[in-house]
């Protein structure tokens, strides 16, 4: 059994207050029939369970094209922007600061950290924060967690109306529940990392109502229409961070359109024989042209020969996607 993001990594160039939604001030127009079949086609060919939604508002007129919009998916580390966004709140209300030391030790450590599992120390929020959000790092998102506390995230999720997200206490927990763990259970740095290598298959689905990642495109589509104009922060410059942090990941240039303005979370997981990948965010491809998008697919693959294949044709297929909804 295998827990990595090695494919899908090297395709990406990685390294490894009560808020609801209001409706958008736009008049809706029909989708051509023709633009909506196109995008679709795209993603027929994938395999296994796929769902995606792209939400576009071009001079206050907007249009949407989905499939499978409320189906809840595998999502992995992209449940990270609902993290990053609670941290931005708790920082606006004083509780937390980007200068707050963190420990980095087997207390949190665990497994797909590029940054920090080989390291010992502190650091600042603010460098974990980046670490969550550019490389996944799962050390740090479970730093973050740890300190803003995972139930004001899903508070945060519940408020603002995300009916089909679940996230983790922790990415440990996560991965302790895969085990074998019972609910809540940690298993511990030391017992992870020596039973993630000896098992031939997963003891739990990645797919449960108990410890996993799971969001919708409409969950994730209707978030970031709110966050990216920010109407979940009070300050200017909150949003800004917001933004900042988002563009981050190199992600990016492999299929937001030259001269867009792109922001994005992806997630993956290789789980044999269970797979997932996900990328949603929005683009600013001119100062009233955005859109809002989510991608979802989750498949089996006992001979874990795919998933480059099936990699390369998800991001190939959601990169001709944005071209055409930046054209239409």
């Amino acid at each position: 059994m295998k827990l990595s993001r090695r494919y899908f990594a090297q395709i990406l160039g990685i390294s490894g207050l009560a808020t609801t939604f209001y409706p958008l001030a736009t008049k809706a127009v029909n989708n051509s029939q023709d633009l909506q079949t196109k995008i679709i086609n795209l993603f027929s060919s994938l395999p296994g369970q796929k769902a995606m939604e792209v939400l576009a508002i071009k001079n206050n007129t907007s249009w949407k094209v989905s499939l499978n919009p409320e189906m809840s998916l595998f999502c992995g580390s992209s449940f990270k922007v609902y993290v990053l966004t609670e941290f931005l709140r708790q920082m606006e209300a004083g509780k937390v600061t980007f200068t707050d030391k963190l420990s980095i030790d087997d207390n949190v450590r665990t497994l797909s950290s590029p940054v920090f599992e080989e390291l010992s120390g502190k650091t600042t929020a603010l460098i974990a924060l980046e670490a969550m959000m550019m490389h996944s790092d799962n050390t740090a998102t479970d730093m973050i967690l740890h300190h803003i506390n995972p139930e004001k995230v899903r508070q945060l999720i519940e408020e603002i109306g995300l009916k089909n997200t679940i996230i983790p206490d922790s990415t440990r927990i996560f991965f302790s529940y895969l085990l074998g763990a019972d609910n809540n259970i940690d298993l511990g740095w030391q017992k992870i990392s020596q039973e993630i290598n000896n098992l031939k298959n997963p003891t739990r689905n990645i797919i449960n109502n108990r410890q996993t990642m799971m969001s919708s495109p409409q969950d994730f589509v209707n978030f970031y229409a709110e966050a990216l104009q920010g109407k979940f922060f009070q300050k200017s410059e909150t949003l800004t961070e917001f933004k900042r942090i988002l563009s981050l990941p190199n992600i990016i240039n492999k299929f937001i359109p030259e001269g867009a303005l792109g922001y994005v979370k992806g997630g993956s997981i290789s789980f044999t024989p269970q797979y997932a990948l996900s990328i949603a965010g929005g683009v600013r491809f001119s100062e009233n042209h955005w859109a809002y998008y989510s991608f979802l697919i989750n498949w089996d693959d006992s001979t874990d020969k795919l998933e480059p294949e099936i990699a390369n044709s998800f991001l190939k297929s959601i990169s001709q996607t944005m071209t055409l909804v930046m054209n239409h």
